[in-house]
């Protein structure tokens, strides 16, 4: 046994992860964390966001395919998306150089540098999928983006894991949650879809936020990781009960129902392993309730006419048997792997001109992406990418498993939404300006963070 094995048995796991109480108990942590450094995780973190907002507002949105834009593109998108290209570019540098000047930062994280090539990689496939094939490269500036974002939270020293959270969740809070609140009031034409009612026969009601967000499916994922994060101890913020209230009205506004029937899911998941924790006790109670109520529940839906004719019409309908369409679109993602089978199609396989050959009147709206994680990447980057994507998830898998109990137990269900928000939707996305950008960052940073912080060197 080693002496830092022999150190970590002999010593309590910490109640919550700080920069303090890990030091002590890992010697081999990197060096403490700087202003410099709080200051460029602060200024990475807001960049992120305001980002986000920016290309938002100054981007077409589109609330029903064949109607006008609501918004139309700004002339000065084009100048934007530079500008913010160099900005994070130069944040890269400035991480890398604060890193470098460093003397006393030794600790081996070879796994975290694996964990973050990796992921930098599958970013760059689709980009040297078009330089392999002779097509125009699409995605140069995106990938640079990427790589910028994750370079500096590798090159960054891993900082309170209460602070980082924290600073995350006032962001979120600011500009997506109230941020989208306040713009359904101020501009309502922006940040409503009117007459979703008509569009979708699934919705529960007429009118959908978009918000600050490029998307609904993007903004309800955003709630939900901040009611999750708030896990974390120590990370609630003043007033926490009001921006509960606010979030779950941005959850329920958005009207995603993937990410309502995914948070369900875990939620009825969290409900059963309550019960197998509980006292025998306890245990009769929870099913003298429920067990009734479901019953009742079940009964009075049976013979209910009205429900029963809902139910029937809503089976027969074509936007729920085709999943919205996504059965079509998951077929177009076939076709285009299988044109492409070991590199993919790169950038352009989900162009707007792509995407929009004979598909709006068979889906009712354009297939941008593929509206599943998973086809998404062989569409854009074959076996090759699939190969590295399979990689990518092994190293996030083995990083997380390191992590203390209580800090695990977190970052499994952030995982698990994200994941299954993957294979009806395209959760690790390119687009600086599109709101599932943020979580996959707030997601894969943290790991990467508590990875850090972890020694990982074999000490013979």
């Amino acid at each position: 046994m080693t002496s830092i094995e022999r150190h970590n048995e002999q010593q309590p796991a910490p109640s919550y992860l700080t920069v303090s109480s890990l030091r002590a108990e890992l010697p081999c942590v990197s060096s403490e964390v700087t202003n410099a450094d709080t200051f460029c995780w602060r200024l990475i973190i807001w960049a992120i966001g305001i980002s986000i907002v920016v290309l938002t507002a100054i981007q077409p949105r589109r609330f029903i395919v064949g109607e006008i834009d609501a918004v139309k593109v700004s002339p000065l998108a084009q100048s934007v998306s530079i500008g913010l290209t160099i900005l994070f570019l130069l944040i890269a540098f400035f991480a890398m150089t604060i890193l470098v000047l460093k003397k006393n930062d030794r600790s081996d994280r070879l796994k975290v540098k694996i964990y973050c090539f990796l992921f930098i990689l599958l970013s760059l496939l689709p980009t040297i999928s078009d330089f392999i094939r002779g097509v125009p490269i699409k995605g140069l500036s995106l990938a640079l983006v990427t790589i910028a974002m994750y370079l500096t939270s590798y090159f960054l020293a891993a900082p309170s894991v209460t602070w980082w959270v924290r600073e995350v969740r006032i962001m979120m809070l600011i500009l997506f949650i109230y941020g989208s609140l306040v713009s359904s009031l101020v501009f309502p034409e922006w940040a409503w879809s009117l007459g979703y009612d008509v569009e979708s026969s699934t919705s529960l009601f007429s009118m959908r936020l978009f918000g600050t967000v490029n998307h609904p499916n993007s903004l309800a994922p955003i709630a939900v990781f901040y009611f999750l994060l708030g896990l974390f101890p120590g990370t609630r913020l003043k007033g926490e009960f009001l921006h509960t209230i606010a979030t779950i009205l941005v959850f329920l506004f958005a009207q995603s129902k993937t990410i309502w029937g995914v948070t369900a899911f875990l939620y009825g998941i969290h409900l059963l392993m309550m019960y197998f924790k509980m006292s025998k006790k306890n245990k009769l109670w929870f099913l003298t309730i429920s067990v009734p109520c479901l019953s009742a529940i079940f009964v009075f839906l049976s013979y209910s006419s009205s429900t029963n004719r809902f139910f029937s019409d809503l089976m027969l309908d074509s936007q729920v048997s085709t999943f919205t369409g996504r059965l079509a679109i998951w077929l177009l993602a076939i076709e285009m792997w299988l044109a492409s089978p070991w590199i993919g199609q790169g950038f352009g396989a989900w162009s707007t001109q792509a995407s929009m050959l004979d598909k709006v009147s068979s889906l009712g709206f354009s297939a941008t992406h593929a509206h599943n994680q998973i086809l998404q990447v062989l569409s854009q980057s074959g076996l090759v990418g699939l190969g590295v994507f399979i990689m990518f998830m092994v190293s996030y898998f083995k990083t997380m498993n390191k992590m203390p109990e209580h800090i695990r137990s977190i970052i499994i269900w952030l995982s698990a939404l994200f994941i299954l928000h993957g294979s009806t939707e395209v959760v690790i996305q390119y687009n600086l300006g599109s709101g599932s950008t943020l979580t996959t960052w707030v997601l894969i940073s943290l790991v990467m963070i508590i990875g850090k912080r972890q020694v990982y060197s074999k000490i013979n």
